[in-house]
């Protein structure tokens, strides 16, 4: 699969797919390679990790159904803009972090 088929399923475009990809193949679950017919392109894969990582989410779907068809929709955007604050927040935090220990 290529990066810009990863972008393109994207739910936030604005992520940079180069990082978030290099961040993946750093802790082992996807494995990354140049095209050797088009050096701009590269493969990407999912690794065994990667496989099992995803096996262990899948089995956890039927459970978060369950816990998300209580909301209401309120609830869930509500929910939704919660977890856009503490990921930004989580964002700053290393930031700052990886800042001051420079």
């Amino acid at each position: 699969m290529s990066a810009s088929l990863i972008a393109s399923g994207m739910i936030d475009r604005n992520s940079n797919v180069s990082r978030l990809i290099e961040k993946l193949r750093e802790t082992g679950l996807l494995n990354r390679e140049e095209d050797v017919e088009n050096r701009r392109m590269v493969k990407v894969t999912i690794s065994e990790k990667g496989i099992d990582v995803l096996t262990k989410i899948v089995g956890l779907r039927p459970g978060m159904r369950v816990l998300f068809a209580q909301m209401t929709d309120t609830e869930a955007e509500t929910f939704n803009l919660l977890l856009d604050k503490l990921r930004s927040t989580q964002s700053s935090l290393k930031e700052s972090v990886r800042r001051r220990f420079r």
